[in-house]
């Protein structure tokens, strides 16, 4: 209904009692429908109806039910009100319970207005609030959501549960005892039926999205929701799938979730509602081992949130109201981009994982895409970095630290080239010098950046090259290269500026994983790798690294 942009004007505006600049500033449709209307009221209107209904609205369903309450108003001005009673309702809900809401409805809000609303138009916007997404703050909550009705309740459990059985028959997993899954579902399937019936269609901007990252739970989504469409006799659309869909990866994502240490203390922000912040809860426990979730919550309640012990709130939308320093922005799928801006910041607390293997991993990743189709990489990837890890406990290789493998003749400096293959080539070179590799390991090197991507990046402007050990590598080594000027690499359509290499080689396994990790704590660091980047001589390169 409402770009991304009205969407924030709209919403900030409430908050901060700007409303004289959101009916000057906002879009022409915002300015039609808004100006004139006494917009106080109808916001306490509805946060009215939240709380006698034992409920509470996403950001943007709130200023869609705002908006809808003042298109009615223009329609009863022009003489277009709505004449049709909606009788579903009563064939959904107990004729009392609807008609007591219609009744309190119809006092409260034809008191404040100057504008009569008729009962058919009382109907049509009752309609449109209960078939608005909504939001909780718990996803072990069971407490009712939308006023209380037994028949609709009933029904509404009845379509969750046999949905829930559909989806582990197509995903052939145990769902059925999952309670976030099923309050969950509930919670989305009872404004859905609304929406549903009254032809009130929904979109979602991550549709797209949610297909290309999750084909597999999607296309389970959209056999299970038959059971939708044959208990309603409507069709659904992809959008309603795809929230079913984030719901379902939610769960996913929870039955995957292994032990975890509980270190830094996250809150976080999603307005677009609890299917979308339930897989971004899981997936930032999934990733991060050291996090712990206190709180998730939407725009309108972070305010009014004790921070006072929190490390960072990780939000899907930006808040330039709050430290940067302390809030990180990412997508609620949490992509490669995402899962590092969460690594520095963690780095920078000191909250940093034990796990090394993740280079190793990855090796095993790419030999294993040659020869098969994966068709879960998240699970394969942690069932192999588990087997390293459990492995590690049980050697004992010698741990080596990064000052061991400092060496002047592995150090190139300042280093002049136009393009990331001779930077790559550069710092292969001084480990084929040394005789540390043969010369078909940079030829891997190159191979791997250009078929695998920018796994190899890893900070901002860092890339470490690096290939497996197939009888081309004699000793492990790292060398170094800056560059004098940044160069790009293209990947998926992103470009990576260039400006630090680091070459790797390794002949044993574990043995360059403290160095490893006492690398990346470095890098983390701005001002050490300021100073790096900024080292004229090989000595005081050194000297940075060291200490």
């Amino acid at each position: 209904m409402i770009s991304y942009y009205d969407f924030s004007l709209i919403y900030n505006s409430f908050v901060n009692d700007g409303i004289s600049d959101l009916v000057t500033k906002g879009s022409e449709f915002a300015q039609y429908y808004l100006n004139g209307n006494n917009l106080i009221f109808i916001s306490n209107f509805i946060k009215s109806f939240e709380k006698k209904n034992n409920m509470k609205y996403t950001d943007e369903a709130f200023i869609e039910c705002l908006l809808y309450i003042c298109i009615s108003i223009k329609r009863n001005k022009d003489g277009f009100t709505i004449t049709d009673p909606h009788t579903m309702l009563y064939e959904l809900y107990e004729s009392p319970t609807i008609n007591q809401m219609i009744s309190n409805s119809i006092a409260s809000i034809n008191k404040g207005l100057d504008e009569t609303f008729s009962l058919s138009e009382l109907e049509g916007i009752l309609v449109f609030f209960l078939s608005k997404k909504q939001f909780t703050h718990e996803f072990s909550s069971s407490e009712t959501t939308l006023f209380e009705d037994d028949y609709f309740n009933r029904r509404s459990a009845l379509i969750a549960k046999m949905f829930i059985e559909n989806l582990e028959d197509h995903l052939n997993i145990y769902l059925t005892s999952d309670e976030d899954l099923y309050n969950g579902l509930l919670m989305h399937i009872k404004p859905a039926i609304l929406r549903l019936l009254f032809n009130n269609e929904i979109t979602n901007p991550l549709l797209s999205d949610i297909k290309e990252k999750y084909p597999m739970v999607f296309d389970a989504c959209k056999e299970a929701s038959e059971v939708i469409e044959n208990q309603l006799h409507v069709k659904i659309n992809e959008s309603e799938i795809s929230y079913l869909a984030l719901h379902a990866e939610a769960a996913i994502e929870k039955v995957q979730k292994k032990n975890h240490l509980l270190m830094c203390k996250v809150i976080i922000v999603c307005p677009q509602g609890i299917g979308t912040s339930k897989v971004l809860y899981y997936k930032l426990l999934n990733q991060f081992p050291n996090i712990q979730i206190e709180r998730v919550c939407s725009l309108n309640d972070l305010p009014s949130i004790n921070k006072e012990n929190i490390d960072f709130i990780i939000s899907t939308v930006p808040l330039s109201t709050y430290n940067k320093h302390n809030t990180i922005c990412v997508s609620p799928f949490l992509d490669e981009e995402d899962i590092s801006k969460i690594q520095i910041a963690l780095k920078k607390k000191n909250y940093v994982s034990k796990n090394y293997n993740n280079l190793m991993v990855d090796d095993i990743m790419t030999i294993i895409s040659k020869y098969a189709k994966i068709i879960d990489h998240d699970s394969l990837r942690k069932t192999i970095n588990e087997y390293f890890i459990q492995s590690d406990n049980k050697m004992n290789n010698p741990d080596v630290s990064l000052s061991s493998y400092l060496k002047e003749n592995l150090i190139s400096l300042n280093y002049n080239c136009s393009s990331w293959e001779q930077a790559f080539i550069e710092a292969g070179r001084l480990l084929l010098d040394s005789d540390y590799i043969n010369n078909s390991y940079i030829t891997a090197m190159i191979q791997n950046a250009k078929q695998y991507g920018a796994y190899m990046i890893i900070g901002d402007g860092i890339a470490l090259p690096h290939a497996m050990n197939t009888s081309n590598v004699n000793k492990t080594g790292f060398s170094f290269v800056t560059l004098k000027d940044s160069v790009p690499f293209e990947d998926s359509g992103r470009i990576h500026q260039i400006r630090f290499v680091i070459g790797l080689c390794v002949k044993e396994n574990n043995e360059h994983f403290r160095a490893l990790s006492e690398l990346i704590e470095i890098m983390s660091d701005s001002n050490k790798k300021h100073e790096l980047l900024n080292s004229r001589y090989k000595e005081e390169f050194m000297n940075v690294l060291k200490k």
